[in-house]
């Protein structure tokens, strides 16, 4: 099971989980669309700087649409998706895991 959390005094986004049929040793391009997309409106939705929030989002949406996670199982995924946002909003905060 994928499990977001983000963990700081001032925000909490809380859980998101992939669909029982990803929750496998692979991931579909249906599974991984639906972290991303559901990653990325949790965090314009409530993370605590909406600018920094906003280019998360985009980043990880243009990354899915060319393909860079396209190969990945879900702990490579999770690792890589983290990397990505740390690489943006600088906190250290973020991470994605099974």
């Amino acid at each position: 099971m994928l499990v977001l959390r983000r963990i700081a005094p001032v925000l909490l986004l809380g859980t998101a989980t992939l669909p029982a049929a990803a929750q496998t040793a692979t991931l579909d391009q249906a599974a991984r669309r639906a972290v991303v997309d559901s990653l990325a409106r949790s965090l314009v939705d409530g993370y605590v700087f909406p600018a920094v929030a906003e280019k998360m989002a985009v980043d990880l949406r243009s990354r899915l649409a060319r393909g860079e996670y396209d190969e990945l199982g879900p702990d490579a995924f999770a690792m890589r998706l983290t990397r990505d946002l740390n690489e943006i909003a600088h906190d250290g905060h973020h991470q994605l895991r099974l």
